[in-house]
């Protein structure tokens, strides 16, 4: 199994530290980033330089002296962090100074970072990669702190997805958020993942459309072209409606959208159908996109029901493509390997997969495009009928 060649962790974990919990940006070199909160990164051959509101060390054994100044002032730090090396300027990293633990929220050299607002949603989506227990527990990230992660984060950053969870059940909290984004990162691009049925209630999507920065994309998913199949899928009855009046209001009021379409077992054989429900009711979306599953939490505990191998999906997804296409509607594929598709259809795939989660089959090195493929979910490689066929 073979890594993607950008692979960084997004957790790092440290031998001891002290001090309080802090959100800061990154500094490994010796010129200032011009943030307020800044932690400074020192590997072994670098010596102490004071003025910084946290220190990483890459050594164990820090000297005496740079302890006690450290404790003197109440600075936080950790010290013996694996893979500090792959930290970069301007990264930002939470610290968690009591499991000395390093998490990077923000990597300066991506272009697929994410904003979660909070871990709750009101569906239940078989197929989510997230377990049931993850997004019921109360972990709803306090506007403060969302707003300071979001003056650390480099204000060149192109693009930014805002997610969850569903963040819109912070209400008044994420209307908030979205109208500091265009305060704070005016030029960057946005893509908004939601189940939409929030903006069934017209006012609060007139509130939101009201506060949204000028490139910001809504993208809502739509698993069936009839309420029952959609419920059955989302987990929630009356789901089906909510959200696709939530699309309507967002669609009539001006709203940029991109709706998905995220095949499984369930809804492989209609997506057609779907798609000729889009051009019907919505044909001046900005895109739709049409995602193989990552098989994570609800996916895995429902696997029988929704897995479905790729070379399955294979005619429907190019007929659903071109029905689509037809009505002048652009059409992404996400998640599919290029072995997986019709030829006729390669120029639609996108690679998708975060820099973290792709991974290949060895097979896959013998393959004349694979420079070009998104390869495969590091959760969903190993799936027992998980065939690659390399292309000479």
């Amino acid at each position: 199994m073979i890594k993607d060649c950008k692979y960084r962790p997004l957790f790092l974990k440290g031998k001891m530290g002290q001090g309080s919990y802090s959100l800061v940006s990154v500094c490994k070199s010796e010129e200032s980033l011009d943030k307020k909160c800044k932690a400074k990164v020192i590997l072994k051959s670098k010596t102490f330089i004071k003025g910084y509101d946290a220190y990483v060390f890459q050594s164990e054994n820090v000297q005496e002296k740079v302890m006690n100044y450290l404790k003197l002032n109440n600075i936080p730090y950790i010290c013996g962090v694996d893979e500090i090396d792959t930290l970069v300027d301007k990264d930002v990293i939470e610290m968690d100074t009591d499991r000395s633990t390093i998490k990077v929220l923000y990597r300066a050299n991506s272009t697929d970072n994410v904003l979660m607002l909070t871990n709750k949603c009101n569906n239940n989506c078989i197929m989510c990669p997230d377990s049931l227990k993850v997004r019921t527990e109360n972990k709803n990230i306090p506007l403060s702190i969302l707003k300071k992660y979001i003056e650390l984060i480099d204000e060149e950053v192109k693009f930014l997805c805002i997610t969850g969870g569903e963040p819109t059940l912070l209400k008044k909290d994420f209307i908030e958020i979205i109208r500091y984004l265009g305060e704070k990162l005016p030029d960057t691009e946005y893509l908004l993942l939601t189940n939409g049925r929030m903006f069934y209630n017209k006012n609060f999507a007139e509130s939101f459309l009201k506060s949204t920065p000028k490139n910001l994309i809504t993208a809502i998913p739509i698993h069936g072209h009839y309420p029952e199949l959609h419920d059955s899928i989302s987990g929630v009855k009356g789901s089906f409606i909510q959200s696709f009046y939530g699309l309507k209001n967002l669609y009539e009021l001006g709203g940029k959208i991109e709706i998905r379409v995220v095949i499984n077992k369930l809804n492989y054989t209609v997506i057609t159908n779907i798609a000729a429900m889009i051009s019907n009711y919505f044909p001046k979306v900005v895109r739709v996109n049409f995602m193989a599953m990552e098989m994570l939490g609800n996916a895995v505990v429902n696997k029988e029901k929704v897995w479905i191998d790729f070379n399955s999906v294979q005619e429907k997804l190019k007929e659903a493509a071109f029905i689509l296409l037809k009505s002048g509607i652009e059409v992404g594929i996400y998640n599919f390997p290029l072995c997986s598709l019709d030829e006729s259809i390669w120029n639609l795939s996108v690679r998708s997969i975060s820099d973290y989660k792709i991974r290949y089959k060895e097979q896959c090195k013998e393959c004349s495009v694979m420079k070009n493929c998104g390869g495969f979910f590091n959760s969903t490689i190993n799936m027992k009928d998980l065939k690659v066929n390399p292309i000479q």
